[in-house]
């Protein structure tokens, strides 16, 4: 168990929700008017780009993990941001301010998102996905057990596979096109006979 100070386990995952929340308020609110720049990514194949929500949305990370949760490190994607944590475990949050810049530049209604991940060395604490079109969030908080999907209103759906019913009667949640996968794994939720799930 990771000591958090004053804060409970309980207070923590509020306030990382309430940072994923934030972002998704500052990503829409300029999904129809924003600015776009090239950026030199060098592990990255093809262009490359961040907008001003990339940044206003980790903007508000930054000023709300520096004053909220001070000491804690910050490991952010735009700029190489990285901030050494000063606790004495060594606690970071890791930020994608947007994820799927290119579909929110083509203005997408779907495939953006904002994500934040509370790690203690190697651990997984706590993992935050918001999704920018319909701000439902989905993660845990730490020292939970069950993974939730959180709606705009905060009406809490507990996530879980229903253990009862085999792989044929269950979905596949695929993050990618279907055509990007190989033609290997396309026929596992794809093409009978090799299909093993219902659907995807």
């Amino acid at each position: 168990m990771t000591d958090f100070g004053m804060l409970s386990n309980a207070a923590v995952g509020v306030l990382l929700r309430e940072m994923v929340r934030q972002a998704i308020q500052a990503i829409q609110s300029q999904q129809f008017g924003f600015e776009a720049f090239e950026k030199s990514t060098p592990y990255r194949r093809g262009r490359d780009f961040v907008t001003s929500a990339d940044l206003a949305a980790q903007a508000i990370y930054v000023q709300m993990i520096t004053e909220c949760l001070p000491g804690v490190g910050i490991i952010a994607e735009e700029d190489g941001l990285r901030v050494s944590s000063t606790l004495p475990v060594r606690l970071w949050i890791t930020v994608d301010p947007l994820d799927g810049t290119q579909a929110f530049i083509r203005r997408q209604s779907h495939g953006i998102g904002t994500m934040i991940a509370l790690v203690n060395e190697d651990q997984v604490l706590a993992a935050y996905v918001g999704d920018a079109i319909t701000s439902e969030i989905y993660g845990f908080g730490p020292g939970s057990q069950s993974v939730h999907r959180i709606s705009r209103h905060s009406t809490r759906f507990r996530l879980e596979v229903e253990e009862s019913l085999g792989l044929g009667q269950q979905h596949a949640l695929l993050h990618n096109e279907p055509r990007e996968f190989s033609t290997e794994a396309q026929a596992l939720f794809m093409e009978p006979p090799q299909r093993i799930f219902k659907s995807f």
